[in-house]
C-alpha cells in the first residue's frame, strides 16, 4: 500500500479522537476512519479500545471499509463502527471521560513502511494555530521552511535547500490530495487549514506515482466529504490586530450517494513593522498577513465500486508587504584580505551626497535606524486557483484511479532600493504559473504474495516571468560612481543630465518557460514471508523542458537621447561619442548628429554638439556612463537549447518484522531530476544558453520502528546517507560587461542555476511519541545532520572577497547554506476532563534550530547563531465540542533571532504573537 493511502487513512482514524462517552451508558458509538493497522486507543480510564482491520483508502479520497471483507483501495467515506464498553467506575456517575485518540496513530500506520516518514495531525495544527508553512513545519524533523516571500523561500530537508526558482524542478516534491505540485510557490504559500493531516517523506520519491523528486515529499491531505452533517466555525482575535476566521459546513446532499463540504478562511493581520515613511504613515506594515481562501468539495459514490470527488479551491489576491523589511548595518570598512571597502560607494557614503543631503529631514543615520523607510515599496501580491477531479474504480481486486488537477498562481512584486528617494521603484517580478496533470494509477488489494501499484503520469506547466526595474528622478545621482558624481554635481546643466540620465527608465527580463513530464512507474511489494518483505519500484520519466528569454528597454524614459548606439543586437538609437571625452566619433550618421545637436540644446542652450566646451562633453560622457551601466546587457528573444531526456528513478527495501511490536529496514533509493534549459549572459549577437545537467542521487537508509512499552512508545529511528551528483542549486555566473561597465574595483556576478559536481548529506533522524501517562501525549522529532559540498571548485566569492581578482573559490568540504547541524521539537499535549463535562487541553512546542549560514556564496558575514522558539496553546472545551476557547502564543519567550543575514544587513525574526480563539461545532 502507498505512503499516502496509510497516513490518510490514520487521519481518518484520528478525526474520531476527541469524542467522549457517558458512564451511565452500557456503551457509546465512536465513527471512526481505520487504518489497516490493528491498532489500538486509550480510552480516558486506560482501557485498550482495538481497532477493526480491513479499511483502506487513495490519496486524497479517503476511507471505505471493505464490502468483500478484505482490504483494497477504494477510496469512498463509509465509516466502520468500534463499540466502546461501560467505563462504569464511579459509581454510576455521569461524568464525560474523553477517549484519547493519539498522533501517535498516524505513526503506527506508517511503522511497516520502510522509509523515514514524519505526520502531523490538522487538529495538531489547529491547536496551535499554525497556518502557514513556517508554523506547520516546526512540527517535523529535519525539514524548515526558511524565511522569504512565497517566490523566493526556501525548503530545506535533510540539509538540502533549493530555492524557489522559474526553472527548476523542486528537490523537494509536493502533493495535495493527490495532486503533485511543480513549482515550490504553490506550497509555500499556500494556507493549510481544514486538513486531516501533513506528510513528510524523505528520500527520492516517484515508483508509487505523482511527480517524481530527488530529496523527499511533502503531502497535504484536506478533510474530504462525508455523510455526516457538519458545521463548524473559528474566529481568532490577537496582537498585530489579527483576525483568522474559518468555516466548513458538509454532509449529505442525497444520502449514500452525494456528500458535500465547504470551507472557508480569512487571515488578516497587520505586520510587526510599520514604514515609517511619513506620507505612507499607517498604510503598510511588514510581514502583514492578508489571506483569504475558499474550497468546496463533492463527494459522488453512485455504487461500492465506484466513487469521485471534486475539489475546487480559490484563493484570492492578497497583499502582503515582506520585500524590504531589512535591518541595515554599516558596511565593514575591511575586505577579508584587509583592503579598505571604498566606503564612498556603500549605502552611508552615497547618501551623504548633497544630492540626498538637502533633504533636511532624512540623514544618513536614519537608513540604519528604521528596518523600513521606503517610498515606493510595494505588496507582494499572489493568488492560486485549484481545480481537482479524483475518481476511482474497484474491480476484480483491483483499484483503478484517475487524479486530474490544473492549478494556476498568480506573483507580483514592487519593490525599491529602501530608502524614501525616488532611485528604484516598481520592481522585482511578475509571474504567470499555470499546471495541468493527469494520473492513471492500477493498484492490487493486499494479501496476497505480491501487491503492486503501477501507472501513468503526465505533466504540462507553463511559466511567464517578467522580472523589472523603473528608474526614478534620484536614479543617476545613486547610481553614478565618484568620478561620474562629482563630474555632474557640477552645476545646474551636469545635474539636470544626471537626473535624467535614467528618470523612467524601465528595464525589464521576461521569460517563457514550457515544461511537461511523461512517466511509467511500478511498485511491487514482495512478501517472501510473514516477517520478510521486499520492495522494488522503478519510474521512467521522459523530461523536456524548453524556454526563452530576451532582455529589452520597453521605456527609454527621459534620457533616451543618452542611450548607446547599440547593446549586443539591440539597437537603441543613441550616438557615438567617447566614453572618456564625449567628443563625437566618426561613425555618426546625419541623424545621430542631429540627435546629439539636440541633446546640446536642451541642456547646455548650445547651437550644436560641436559648440560645447570640454567640460560639458565629459559631462556628457559621464551621463551616459550612468546609463549605460544600468542598461547593461540587453538582447532580443534568445531559445535556451532544450533540454529532453529520460530518466530513472527506483527503489529497493528490505523490511523484517522481527515481532509485531519491532521491524527494520534496509533501503536504497535513486532520485533523479529533469535537466533545466537557461540564458545566462550575452555575446554580441545575443543571449547565451547555459544548460544545466540532469541532477542524480543516490539515498541508502537504516531504520528501526518499534511499538513499546505496551505501544504506549513508538520510536521511528534511521541513519541516512544520500549521494548527489551534479546538485543544482542557485549559483552565480561570473559577469564581465557588468564588472567592465561598474568599474569600482569590484567582481560582479549574475544569478542562475547551475550544477553543484557532487554534494552529500548524511545524518540520523528520529520520531518518537509516548502516550504513557494518562491524559498526555510527548513527542521528540529531530535529526543530526551532516551536509557538505564534496566536489565544488567554482563558488562565486562573497561580499568580503568581493575586491579579489580571482572570480571562484574552491568550497569543496564546506557546510552547504542553510544546513543545519541539529534540529529538534519537543512538543507535549495534554487533554484533561474537568468539571464534568468539560475538558482542559494544553499544548506545547519547543522549536529548536542550530547555526546555519543563510548566504549562497558562504559569506562569513551571514552565519545565523543557533535559536529556539516555543509556542503554547491552552483551552478549555465542552466535551461536545460545541464551544471552545485557546489561548495561542507562538514564540512565547520573545526571543530574538534573525533568519537572514549578510554582510551589512539582516532579516528580523518574527517576535511573540498572542491570541484567542473561539470555536464552535454546530453539527
Amino acid at each position: 500500500m502507498s505512503i499516502s493511502s496509510r497516513i490518510s487513512q490514520a487521519s481518518r482514524f484520528r478525526r474520531g479522537s476527541h469524542l467522549t462517552h457517558r458512564k451511565s451508558r452500557s456503551a457509546v458509538l465512536l465513527t471512526l476512519a481505520l487504518s489497516l493497522i490493528g491498532g489500538s486507543v486509550c480510552r480516558a480510564d486506560g482501557a485498550d479500545v482495538r481497532v477493526a482491520e480491513g479499511a483502506t483508502n487513495t490519496p486524497g479520497q479517503g476511507v471505505v471499509a471493505d464490502s468483500s471483507g478484505g482490504s483494497d483501495n477504494t477510496a469512498s467515506l463509509q465509516a466502520t463502527q468500534v463499540i466502546a464498553d461501560n467505563a462504569a467506575t464511579d459509581g454510576g456517575r455521569n461524568d464525560l471521560q474523553e477517549v484519547v485518540i493519539s498522533a501517535a496513530t498516524h505513526m503506527e500506520a506508517v511503522r511497516d513502511l520502510p522509509t523515514s516518514i514524519s505526520v502531523v495531525t490538522g487538529d495538531e495544527l489547529t491547536r496551535l494555530g499554525a497556518v502557514d508553512i513556517t508554523d506547520v513545519l516546526k512540527r517535523l524533523s529535519d525539514v524548515s521552511f526558511d524565511y522569504g516571500n512565497p517566490r523566493t523561500g526556501y525548503l530545506t530537508m535533510r540539509g538540502i535547500t533549493v530555492a524557489s526558482s522559474d526553472t527548476i524542478d523542486p528537490s523537494i516534491g509536493m502533493r495535495v490530495d493527490g495532486v503533485s505540485y511543480a513549482y515550490t510557490p504553490l506550497i509555500t504559500g499556500a494556507n493549510f487549514f481544514d486538513l486531516d493531516d501533513l506528510t513528510v517523506t524523505r528520500g527520492p520519491q516517484g515508483t508509487e506515482g505523482g511527480k517524481n523528486s530527488s530529496i523527499g515529499e511533502i503531502q497535504v491531505t484536506s478533510r474530504a466529504p462525508t455523510f455526516t452533517s457538519e458545521a463548524t466555525a473559528s474566529l481568532t482575535l490577537g496582537n498585530f490586530n489579527t483576525v483568522r476566521a474559518e468555516a466548513t459546513a458538509g454532509g449529505a446532499v442525497i444520502d449514500d450517494l452525494l456528500a458535500f463540504r465547504i470551507s472557508a478562511f480569512r487571515d488578516e493581520e497587520n505586520g510587526q513593522y510599520w514604514n515609517h515613511y511619513s506620507q505612507l504613515a499607517g498604510r503598510s506594515s511588514y510581514d502583514n498577513t492578508d489571506e483569504t481562501e475558499g474550497r468546496a468539495q463533492l463527494l459522488f459514490t453512485p455504487s461500492s465500486d465506484f466513487n469521485a470527488r471534486f475539489i475546487v479551491d480559490i484563493q484570492p489576491n492578497g497583499s502582503a508587504y515582506i520585500n524590504g523589511l531589512t535591518v541595515k548595518e554599516p558596511t565593514p570598512n575591511f575586505y577579508a584580505n584587509g583592503a579598505p571597502v571604498n566606503q564612498a560607494l556603500q549605502p552611508l557614503g552615497i547618501l551623504s551626497r548633497s544630492w540626498f543631503t538637502q533633504e533636511a529631514n532624512y540623514t544618513p543615520a536614519d537608513y540604519l535606524a528604521y528596518p523600513v523607510d521606503d517610498d515606493n515599496n510595494g505588496a507582494i501580491i499572489t493568488g492560486t486557483n485549484a481545480y481537482t477531479s479524483l475518481l476511482t474504480w474497484r474491480f476484480a481486486g483491483q483499484t483503478l484511479e484517475s487524479i486530474t488537477g490544473y492549478k494556476s498562481a498568480y506573483f507580483s512584486a514592487a519593490n525599491d532600493e529602501g530608502t524614501p528617494f525616488n532611485v528604484t521603484s516598481d520592481g522585482g517580478y511578475i509571474v504567470y504559473y499555470h499546471q495541468f496533470s493527469q494520473e492513471l494509477r492500477l493498484s492490487s488489494d493486499t494479501g496476497r504474495i505480491a501487491d503492486y501499484v503501477t501507472g501513468l503520469y503526465f505533466l504540462k506547466t507553463h511559466d511567464n516571468s517578467f522580472s523589472r526595474t523603473e528608474y526614478g528622478s534620484d536614479a543617476g545621482a545613486w547610481y553614478a560612481n565618484v568620478a561620474q558624481y562629482n563630474t555632474l554635481d557640477a552645476n545646474g546643466d551636469g545635474q539636470q543630465l544626471m537626473s535624467n540620465a535614467l528618470n523612467r527608465l524601465y528595464k525589464g527580463t521576461e521569460e517563457y518557460a514550457q515544461n511537461s513530464s511523461l512517466a511509467a512507474f511500478a511498485h511491487v511489494n514482495w512478501h517472501l514471508s510473514d516477517p520478510l518483505t521486499l520492495a522494488t519500484g522503478v519510474r521512467l520519466t521522459y523530461e523536456d523542458r524548453q524556454l526563452d528569454q530576451s532582455i529589452t528597454a520597453p521605456d527609454y524614459g527621459f534620457g533616451a537621447q543618452l542611450n548607446p548606439v547599440a547593446i549586443t543586437n539591440q539597437q537603441l538609437g543613441g550616438f557615438a561619442s567617447s566614453a572618456t571625452t564625449g567628443a563625437l566619433l566618426a561613425t555618426n550618421s546625419p541623424a545621430q548628429i542631429a540627435l546629439a545637436n539636440a541633446l546640446a540644446g536642451q541642456y547646455f542652450g548650445a547651437p550644436s554638439y560641436a559648440a560645447l566646451t570640454p567640460a560639458q562633453l565629459s559631462q556628457v560622457a559621464a551621463a551616459k556612463a550612468v546609463r549605460l551601466t544600468q542598461l547593461g546587457t540587453l538582447y532580443g528573444t534568445a531559445v535556451a537549447q532544450p533540454y529532453k531526456g529520460t530518466l530513472p528513478t527506483a527503489v529497493a527495501s528490505l523490511s523484517y518484522k522481527f515481532t509485531p511490536e519491532l521491524s527494520s529496514y534496509l533501503t536504497w533509493q535513486h532520485g533523479a531530476k529533469a535537466g533545466v534549459a537557461q540564458i545566462n549572459g550575452a555575446t554580441p549577437t545575443g543571449g547565451i544558453s547555459v544548460p544545466v545537467q540532469p541532477e542524480r542521487s543516490n539515498s541508502y537508509e537504516i531504520g528501526t520502528k518499534a511499538a513499546l512499552l505496551a505501544r504506549t512508545l513508538i520510536v521511528n529511528a534511521d541513519v541516512f546517507l544520500d549521494n548527489i551528483d551534479d546538485f543544482q542549486q542557485s549559483v552565480y555566473y561570473f559577469d564581465p560587461v557588468a564588472t567592465a561597465l561598474l568599474h569600482n574595483g569590484t567582481l560582479q556576478y549574475t544569478s542562475g542555476v547551475g550544477n553543484v559536481p557532487r554534494a552529500q548529506t548524511k545524518g540520523i533522524e528520529l520520531d518518537a511519541d509516548y502516550s504513557g501517562i494518562k491524559y498526555t501525549e510527548l513527542r521528540v522529532a529531530g535529526a543530526y545532520t551532516d551536509a557538505v559540498y564534496k566536489d565544488f571548485p567554482n563558488l562565486a566569492q562573497p561580499a568580503e572577497d568581493a575586491n579579489l581578482t580571482t572570480k571562484f573559490r574552491d568550497v569543496t568540504g564546506d557546510t552547504l547554506p542553510f544546513a543545519s547541524k541539529l534540529t529538534f521539537n519537543v512538543s507535549a499535549d495534554v487533554r484533561y476532563p474537568v468539571f464534568g463535562s468539560k475538558v482542559f487541553h494544553g499544548s506545547v512546542n519547543y522549536h529548536f534550530v542550530g547555526g546555519y549560514n543563510s548566504d549562497t556564496s558562504l559569506s562569513a558575514y551571514a552565519w545565523v547563531p543557533s535559536y529556539s522558539l516555543v509556542d503554547l496553546s491552552l483551552g478549555l472545551a465542552r466535551a461536545d465540542q460545541r464551544f471552545e476557547v485557546n489561548l495561542q502564543a507562538k514564540n512565547l519567550l520573545n526571543t530574538n533571532y534573525d533568519p537572514l543575514r549578510t554582510w551589512n544587513s539582516f532579516t528580523p525574526g518574527f517576535p511573540r504573537w498572542y491570541g484567542v480563539t473561539f470555536s464552535s461545532r454546530f453539527l
